[in-house]
């Protein structure tokens, strides 16, 4: 399924092999891959969106994580990567998963849709210089 992350580096390993066998989008006779693309894209490019709907979206994003790992804490099992309220950094990680997972993925996409990952990436740019501005502030979560 293209919205599980558990999926991402082989969705964009594979995307990439068929960009390089046929960079023209429009010669490609199967485009699932290009629809998966597509789906993940929309499931994970929420950073790009205008700063306020990105911050929307990343705190509940969050809140999501935090509410497992405290439900994991409770039954006694280790918390998983990125869902510890204790140590919970909403700006740090943002900008990490910009930059290991919506980033190569747009620079990917770009040669199927230059228009669409433009765009995004003006208004990425300005969400990282958000999160970076609320993190030099002290902003945690």
């Amino acid at each position: 399924m293209s919205t599980d992350m558990a999926v991402h580096f082989d969705l964009l390993k594979n995307f990439n092999l068929m960009m390089e066998a046929k960079p023209a989008v429009r010669d490609w006779e199967d485009r699932g891959m290009l629809y998966q693309m597509m789906v993940h894209l929309a499931d994970i490019a929420n950073p790009s969106r205008p700063f306020p709907l990105a911050r929307g979206w990343a705190e509940r994003v969050i809140q999501e994580f935090c509410t497992q790992g405290d439900m994991e804490g409770e039954l006694g099992l280790p918390v998983s990567p990125f869902c510890n309220r204790a140590n919970m950094n909403m700006p740090k990680a943002q900008i990490n998963f910009i930059q290991i997972f919506l980033v190569p993925t747009l620079a990917a996409y770009e040669k199927a849709a230059p228009c669409f990952v433009s765009m995004s990436q003006k208004q990425l740019a300005h969400t990282i210089s958000e999160w970076k501005r609320l993190e030099s502030e002290g902003f945690l979560m």
